[in-house]
């Protein structure tokens, strides 16, 4: 259940600030995933049904799902452009490491500048 972010990319706290205030008053447990290059983060509060859990960072100044997964598309895609990754020799990798973190970064400033994102499907990263 991912909260609506706000368009305040610029300040601290960024897109969720608004949201992380709403929910401040609860018990909150953070969690994570370890993921590159997105590592999504949520918030989980307990309630009379359960514990429910929200997205509320997906770092970079990405504010969406549909941010995440096109930042996630570019960096998988450019790290398998010249063949699958973990197939790849040491100066291949870090080669395609280098091309993945590039496209990612390109990616990111797309989204800041507030570019339209075609959607496509996700490449089944952590997004």
């Amino acid at each position: 259940m991912p909260l609506r972010p706000s368009k305040r990319r610029g300040e601290r706290g960024g897109c969720w600030q608004d949201d992380k205030a709403a929910i401040e008053p609860f018990t909150i447990t953070g969690v994570a995933s370890a993921c590159a290059p997105i590592s999504t983060e949520l918030d989980c509060i307990a309630t009379d049904k359960g514990e429910k859990c929200i997205v509320t960072s997906y770092g970079n100044g990405i504010c969406t799902a549909d941010e995440a997964d096109a930042a996630d598309r570019a960096y998988t895609q450019a790290l398998n452009a010249k063949g699958e990754f973990s197939t790849l020799g040491e100066t291949a990798a870090a080669r395609a490491n280098e091309r993945a973190g590039a496209a990612f970064r390109d990616m990111v400033v797309r989204i800041r500048r507030g570019d339209r994102l075609a959607a496509s499907p996700s490449p089944g990263g952590c997004t």
